[in-house]
């Protein structure tokens, strides 16, 4: 009985994702990873250590190989009781790694771009001097294809500019470039489109502009004053669509999503809202190849933090969110998805005394989708559909003739229908490696219409119709036998059981009359499969 509670309890939930592996990197005293970028199968994690010999910050980066093994660790400074961090990273395709962030000696911060070669050898740096009453700070990079550096940030007086400054690979400044205003904040994030034009964010009023490639302004400044929006990264994909992450107060502070064109237009009326629960702060966004968006931050749990991660198809529809309460503080501030669809976070750990550098590598829950139609184009209704491979995987289509099979990432897989005499095209659709969601998986009937299709022996299946209310109803067809499926409460109690009438292969069954309010789990059984299913009584 205590097993069969277990899985009762494990598929109530949608499926989440599963740490790989983790890094908590301790050199000492306060530790942070800010920024993260992948390169050949690597991970590059950027940010700032604590040296307790010289009372100094020092400005780093770090590689991990695909498992997680630590490959180098580069550590830049100037021993003049200077402090660096680094807010950002990037690696170009030559290899070499830009470390972006920000000084401070006198008090006010200095902006800084240092250029490394990919064995951490330092090659080259710009600054701009902080003044009296005057500041800097480089807070994010972009790199197009030909290895041009694109660094954003802020310089403050007496009010903030968003600094844009364009870099040659070698590290020569081409341009600088500002845009003012009153609302101006700290600038987050940055993003090329398919044009070359540089885009910057700011975290006040999500307020987002750009320039193109040689340096000429755009001709607006957009700002999004919502639910006091405001605003943590900016991506753009192939189509030029602006996503633009952050979160926005509700009943508490929720993580949200912004769509626009690259000419400033708005896609979506208002922005999407995404409630895990508590007081979320989103810092960071990644695209996958079709534009499924991964949102990431924490989130306020008492004294403690929690990772937070949320992800949306291009529509901003939610697909799956995932909050890990563990003890203790996690901040995330970074977050890429690499070619493989396995997903990479940065940030930090608080050890309860001081901060760590964290870093750590996820797989995640994907679904591939499609339908079966005969040769006249009309819906199958309950045919298998087999998924084999690394996982191996059978679900039977609806009425509509659809299907869904959710597995995990990364894995080799073949999905067709497991419908022996019978030809469909494509026979079957193959997965090496699965990266990302799969729709539209089809597969029609390949025979001619009119010609006589060998029948089809129906599998028995069931479903509910109704799964909350005063009583629940649910639907079985083609069962040889009558029909029977067990009643457990939440405790994993049987409580009753029901039946189809006898020798009635099809119908319904109306259940819950005489039982009191709560949650129950309806199993019923065939000779190819055991399904569980949710029910909830309401008075």
């Amino acid at each position: 009985m205590v097993n069969f509670v277990f899985w009762l309890s494990a598929i109530c939930f949608a499926a989440q994702p599963i740490v790989s592996w983790q890094k908590v990197i301790d050199n000492g005293d306060e530790d942070r990873f800010h920024g993260l970028d992948l390169y050949n199968g690597d991970v590059y994690a950027g940010g700032e250590r604590y040296f307790g010999e010289s009372f100094e910050y020092d400005l780093c980066f770090f590689v991990f190989d695909s498992e997680g093994s630590e490959k180098q660790r580069t550590f830049y400074w100037e021993r003049n009781g200077r402090d660096e961090w680094g807010n950002d990273v990037a690696v170009l395709f030559s290899g070499n790694v830009v470390v972006v962030g920000t000084y401070e000696t006198t008090g006010q911060p200095g902006w800084y771009t240092v250029w490394f070669s990919p064995t951490g050898e330092f090659l080259h740096y710009d600054s701009t001097y902080a003044e009296a009453n005057y500041s800097y700070n480089a807070t994010c990079i972009a790199v197009s294809l030909d290895d041009t550096c694109y660094v954003s940030g802020w310089s403050s007086k007496d009010l903030k500019n968003v600094r844009m400054v364009k870099y040659s690979p070698e590290g020569t400044r081409i341009w600088r470039e500002y845009f003012h205003g009153p609302d101006i904040g700290d600038a987050v994030s940055i993003a090329l489109d398919s044009r070359g034009s540089v885009f910057a964010l700011c975290k006040s009023l999500c307020l987002w502009g750009g320039w193109t490639k040689k340096g000429d302004s755009l001709d607006f400044v957009n700002k999004y004053s919502t639910n006091a929006a405001e605003g943590a990264a900016i991506r753009i994909n192939s189509a030029d669509h602006v996503f633009i992450a952050g979160d926005v107060e509700g009943s508490d502070r929720d993580f949200m999503l912004l769509k626009y064109r690259t000419d400033g237009e708005q896609l979506w009326y208002t922005h999407k809202a995404y409630d895990l629960g508590g007081e979320e702060e989103c810092r960071d966004m990644a695209l996958d190849p079709i534009s499924d968006c991964y949102l990431a931050g924490w989130q306020l749990r008492g004294e403690d933090e929690d990772i937070a991660l949320v992800k949306t198809d291009s529509a901003g529809k939610m697909l799956w969110s995932w909050v890990d309460t563990v003890e203790g503080k996690q901040e995330i501030e970074a977050i890429e998805v690499d070619e493989e669809g396995y997903i990479y976070l940065a940030g930090s750990h608080h050890n309860g005394d001081n901060w760590d550098m964290l870093v750590m590598k996820l797989r995640q829950p994907l679904t591939i989708s499609g339908r079966v139609t005969d040769s006249a184009g009309k819906p199958m209704e309950d045919i298998p559909v087999a998924l084999t491979g690394d996982t191996t995987v059978e679900v039977l289509t609806d009425t509509g003739g659809y299907y869904t099979i959710e597995v995990y990432n990364g894995g080799e897989y073949t999905v067709s229908p497991n419908l022996p005499g019978w030809t469909f095209e494509p026979s079957s659709h193959t997965y090496s490696p699965l990266a990302h969601r799969e729709f539209d998986q089809d597969f029609a009937d390949g025979k001619w219409t009119g010609v006589g299709e060998q029948s089809i022996e129906r599998s028995p299946s069931w479903k509910l119709i109704s799964s909350c209310g005063k009583e629940v109803v649910l639907k079985y067809s083609n069962y040889p036998e009558d029909f029977r499926a067990g009643i457990y409460d939440a405790s994993g109690r049987k409580v009753d059981e029901i039946h189809a009438s006898a020798g009635a292969s099809s119908g319904t069954i109306t259940w819950g009359e005489h039982y009191g309010p709560g949650v129950y789990f309806i199993y019923g059984q065939s000779k190819r499969s055991s399904i569980i299913q949710k029910v909830i009584l309401i008075r």
